[in-house]
Formats: structure tokens, sequence, C-alpha cells
């Protein structure tokens, strides 16, 4: 695979930032995309190279807040290609309504 190429990607780790993806979702509620159970917005991809389990790791931020990380199958290619033109995309956070890390929270970002 030379360049990455998909309609969408699922965001991993989305259940160990469950209090922020909460806080981002309620906070958004009244904007126009959004409900009681779902964010729609724009997603920074932000390469992080100290991270101590991946330095290939590609976190992902949603209102300056990190929501999780892309998979590590796909980090090493992304990385290499963000540019200051591409590393925002369109995103969706999504609740199932159950607070605390056995709710189910997930995000996914687009037009890649």
């Amino acid at each position: 695979m030379s360049e990455l190429s998909a309609e969408y990607l699922q965001v991993v780790g989305c259940h160990h930032y469950w209090e922020d993806v909460l806080r981002i979702i309620q906070s958004a509620k009244n904007r126009k995309g959004c409900t009681p159970f779902k964010y729609s917005g724009t997603a920074f991809l932000e390469p992080e190279p100290d991270n101590p389990v991946d330095t290939n790791a590609v976190r992902v931020v949603i209102e300056g807040t990190r929501v999780g990380y892309i998979a590590k199958e796909y980090a090493p290619l992304l990385k290499t290609q963000l540019t200051s033109e591409n590393s925002t995309v369109p995103c969706e956070l999504l609740w199932n309504g159950d607070k605390g890390p056995n709710g189910l929270f997930g995000c996914t970002l687009y037009n890649f």
C-alpha cells in the first residue's frame, strides 16, 4: 500500500478516553448535526513520535482533546502523508448512552 485511500477509518482506543468523548458529545448536542449521542465535526490528526508504545502513533484530536489513535496498521503510512493541509478530516463521535468505561464509544474519520 503506497497511499492510504479509504472512505472511512475507525479510531482505536476511544474507550480509554470515554470521559473526554462524552464531554465533547454532551457539549456539542445543541449544535447542528449533533444529538445527545452523536457529534459531527472535524478531527485533527497529529503524529506522536514520542509515544512509548509506538513511535509511528498518530493521535486523533477533537476540540483540543485526544479521543484515540489511528490503528497500528495504518499509522506508519498515514504519518508520512500528513501535511498541514490534510491533517484535518471530517469525523463522527458516537455514544450508546451508557456512562462509564462499559459504555460504547466510537469515532469514525471520513474521506481519506
